[in-house]
């Protein structure tokens, strides 16, 4: 291990050291730097108050007074952006229907809530890269936040966060949280905490059916809840950006998450032997904890080394153990586990960018990582060790053919290296590409993109473990050593047209890691295997805005149409589901916004033997907020309304297995009707951004 940080370390000083040398100073002020990733400028037109510039591989966004108007923070900014949207009671943000989204500030990643809290003073512009290749393979979309060039100063923000449901069922969410950043003209550092406490009760109902023998019905509980699930979890991280110059930046950052969950049930069920008219009731008791501690330290590097010449690197390593303990008790048969495991991973990535000419660009580097694995059962000392190594080396080259129609194709080659301690060794060669070709008209109103990717995916370690785990009398849960990792064919076809989006996407897999269900020495198995899986998303919005005096109405309106379906052997599962999302916000010049919100949006999932229908805050919200103390103090209180009409609020999972049949349901309104939820944010900030060519100063306060 020593090693490996040692050679990570010294090729990071390297790079450097290297990108010191090829420094020119006497062309430093003919560099570009608004962004370290800057293309050439193709075009540029202004949307709705915003200048946006289309380049090779991202629009940029130039961040106008408009479109800071009746804003607090980052979120809401980016919330504007067509693709976009701000969920302001979730305080989540998504894109195209997804909350895949990746954040960085001047080309490094952040903590998105992090981010998204800080104010958009701060920041100049932002580049949108939808579906990005090569180092963020996998993300939906990557959104990079410029800092104004020569900004100092500091903010604070801290605030507290609750959200509780006081009817039918209890559900409480605690969520303080604070940052602090301080800038000066070479150096930049911060520090954030968040901590989350969630407590839910409720009452579920269970049937379980052993083929041909036993069934099992819900009857209640003793004291009228049988689930109790329990949260807590602090997030602590602290990084340092330094400029060696205005081209070149040097980062570091230790992140530190502790996590204890816990989940308790007791079911009274009632017990009948199939085809026997004798019934009984028997008592059901499982309490499963996880306390989990993660730790990672990274180095970052960032530069130009030429005006054609990009250049990044970071090097991480990082570390994790837990230790999970189950219990089941059904009046005479206990069952009791406890293991401990541990992981620690290393990851180096060098990524390069060369602006070769106006209309062209190629993009390539190397992401090299590892993992070790080690899991322990205390009770009878059985162990699982598991060691991967994955090089992938990739390439990508953009290209503008004319004034509106560009296009990129790239490459991939994905060398894994497995040696599982309980399984033979996996040596395997794959191969990925992607290409994708974008066009629009003179003025941008219209505009299309079609991409295709091949994307691979690892198996998680929880999936590859050999440790046991009895679930119950029935069920006994084990991972698979054994298991490939995974290709994904990605379809991807979005038209944009003034305020209407239109997306779909194309996902199928021969190789995916799902969940399975197997007999063997007695029991029935829940472990994991390779099967085939197609998914189908449809996904169409309209966003605007009118302006009504000094008053703004926003009209936001959203539809999905998910499709999933999985083969294994002779076995076959799909599902389909239909959402829809409405939201009408009126915002004023003094007496703050209130919006209107119906979601409908549930989650439909299947795996090979189990299809699922999640509740996702479904429901008519209706939702405030004040800026207050000179726009240092935001104040949000969201209320779920008691209206069923046109919801479903269910939940509910369905498994069938050859060897037995268990469904879950849980209706969720009487918990969701009356919910409150209020945040406070309190901000103090002070920052300024000189501009050294004509000696005029920008500040905010």
């Amino acid at each position: 291990m020593k090693k490996i940080l040692l050679f990570y370390l010294l090729s990071l000083s390297s790079l450097v050291v290297a990108a010191q040398s090829n420094e020119q100073p006497h062309k430093a002020d003919s560099i570009p730097t608004d962004s370290i990733w800057r293309s050439e400028v193709l075009d540029s037109i202004v949307v709705k108050g915003a200048k946006v510039t289309h380049l090779l591989d991202k629009d940029v966004f130039t961040i106008t007074d408009e479109m800071r108007e009746k804003t607090f923070n980052t979120y809401d900014l980016i919330g504007k952006l067509p693709g976009f949207f701000y969920n302001r009671v979730t305080k989540k943000l998504s894109f195209r229907g997804k909350d895949n989204v990746c954040l960085l500030v001047d080309g490094i990643e952040k903590d998105i809530d992090y981010t998204g809290r800080l104010s958009n003073a701060r920041f100049k512009k932002i580049e949108i890269t939808p579906n990005p290749t090569g180092r963020f393979d996998g993300f939906d979309v990557v959104v990079n936040l410029i800092t104004r060039t020569g900004w100092q100063g500091y903010e604070l923000n801290v605030g507290p966060s609750v959200r509780v449901a006081p009817s039918g069922d209890k559900q409480e969410t605690h969520a303080p949280f604070g940052s602090f950043t301080f800038t000066l003209p070479k150096w930049d550092w911060a520090v954030s905490y968040d901590y989350t406490h969630e407590r839910e009760k409720r009452n579920t109902y269970t049937e379980l059916a052993e083929a041909g023998q036993l069934e099992y019905k819900s009857v209640g509980s003793k004291d009228g809840t049988t689930d109790i699930n329990q949260d807590n979890s602090h997030f602590a991280w602290v990084d340092t950006d330094y400029r060696l110059s205005k081209n070149h930046v040097i980062s570091a950052r230790y992140a530190f998450v502790c996590q204890d969950q816990e989940l308790k049930s007791n079911n009274l069920m009632e017990k009948h032997i199939i085809g026997q008219d004798l019934r009984s009731v028997t008592e059901r008791n499982t309490c499963n904890n996880v306390d989990k501690q993660y730790h990672a330290f990274s180095m970052y590097y960032r530069g130009q080394l030429s005006p054609k010449w990009k250049l990044y690197a970071d090097a991480t390593y990082s570390h994790q153990h837990d230790h999970r303990s189950f219990s089941y008790t059904e009046q005479t048969y206990t069952s009791y586990s406890s293991s401990k495991n541990s992981m620690d991973m290393q990851k180096l990535t060098l990524d390069a960018t060369n602006n070769y000419s106006p209309k062209g660009m190629v993009n390539f580097g190397i992401s090299i990582n590892g993992r070790n694995y080690y899991d322990r059962d205390i009770n009878n000392g059985e162990e699982s060790k598991y060691k991967d190594r994955h090089y992938r080396p990739y390439a990508r080259l953009h290209y503008q053919i004319t004034k509106n129609i560009s296009t990129g194709v790239g490459g991939l080659a994905e060398f894994i290296h497995t040696n599982p301690a309980n399984g033979e060794k996996d040596n395997r060669l794959m191969w990925g590409g992607n290409a994708n070709l974008r066009a629009n008209t003179n003025d941008y109103k219209l505009s299309a993109n079609l991409m295709y990717d091949y994307r691979i995916a690892y198996p998680s370690l929880v999936q590859l473990t050999t440790i046991n785990q009895r679930h119950d009398s029935l069920i006994v849960s084990s991972g698979n050593p054994m298991l490939h990792a995974s290709g994904t064919h990605l379809l991807i076809a979005n038209v944009n047209y003034k305020k209407f989006s239109l997306s779909s996407t194309i996902i199928h897999s021969c190789n995916a890691i799902m969940p399975v269900y197997k007999t063997g020495n007695g029991f029935i198995w829940h472990t994991y295997d390779n099967a085939k899986s197609s998914n189908v998303n449809l996904y169409a919005r309209y966003n605007d805005r009118f302006k009504l005096g000094k008053n703004t109405l926003e009209v936001n309106g959203m539809l999905t149409y998910n499709f999933s379906s999985v083969k294994y052997e002779s076995q076959r599962q799909s599902v389909s589901g239909l959402g829809v999302r409405v939201m009408a916000n009126w915002q004023t010049e003094k007496w703050g916004s209130l919006m209107l919100m119906y979601s409908r949006m549930p989650s439909k999932t299947v795996s090979l033997q189990t299809v699922s229908h999640t509740y996702t805050n479904d429901g008519w919200v209706l939702f405030y907020s004040v800026p207050l103390l000179n726009n240092r103090l935001m104040v949000d209180v969201d209320f779920f309304l008691p209206i069923k009409m046109g919801v479903d609020f269910e939940t509910w999972s369905t498994t069938e297995t050859p060897f037995y049949t268990q469904h879950y349901a849980y209706d969720n309104y009487n918990a969701a009707k009356y919910k409150v939820g209020i945040t406070l944010q309190y901000r103090l900030a002070k920052g300024k951004a000189v501009n050294k060519l004509n000696n005029r100063q920008s500040s905010v306060e």
